[in-house]
């Protein structure tokens, strides 16, 4: 993606600015859990954990349709930057959230392992992730397949948004 978001006139740069990009969502995963985790002890996790859902479903959609660097320059690596960051705060919080969600439900006989089994969808997501970059070719993904992954994941966010409103408070 460094060649999409980034100058391509120092590649070494843009490769640089391209992994600070995917790190600035992971620096910004302790914000969301405490944002997001007081608006769930306050107003219910349900209001968190939708919140949590649009703010990742967004910005993974407006990834996936941003223009590149040398259609609208400077802004391109800006509204990444903006995106992850916004997608950092949002997984901080609903990944902590949905596994105390599940575990405050009355009526499931064996909390533990199903709150272990949330925790284990996190690796099974990083697996099928790989899975998918093993598909598809580095020449289909440098062009615009790449884009579909996040469009699609952005659908995908809005059916989870449609199920988290739904869901009864804890």
């Amino acid at each position: 993606l460094a060649p999409t978001f980034f100058p391509t006139n120092e590649y070494l740069s843009s490769i640089s600015a391209s992994l600070l990009a995917f790190a600035t969502g992971y620096f910004a995963r302790p914000i969301g859990g405490i944002a997001l985790g007081f608006i769930g002890d306050r107003f219910g996790r349900k209001l968190a954990l939708l919140l949590s859902a649009l703010l990742t479903t967004v910005p993974t959609f407006i990834i996936g349709i941003l223009p590149s660097y040398s259609s609208i320059g400077i802004l391109a690596p800006i509204l990444l930057f903006s995106c992850r960051l916004i997608q950092g705060v949002a997984i901080g919080a609903d990944y902590t959230g949905s596994i105390i969600y599940v575990a405050e439900q009355n009526g499931i006989k064996n909390k533990n392992f199903v709150t272990s089994v949330l925790v284990a969808m996190g690796f099974f997501g990083a697996a099928l992730g790989l899975a998918t970059s093993l598909i598809f070719s580095a020449i289909s993904i440098s062009d615009l397949g790449w884009r579909f992954s996040f469009i699609f994941g952005g659908v995908i966010g809005l059916v989870i948004c449609f199920m988290r409103l739904r869901m009864e408070e804890s």
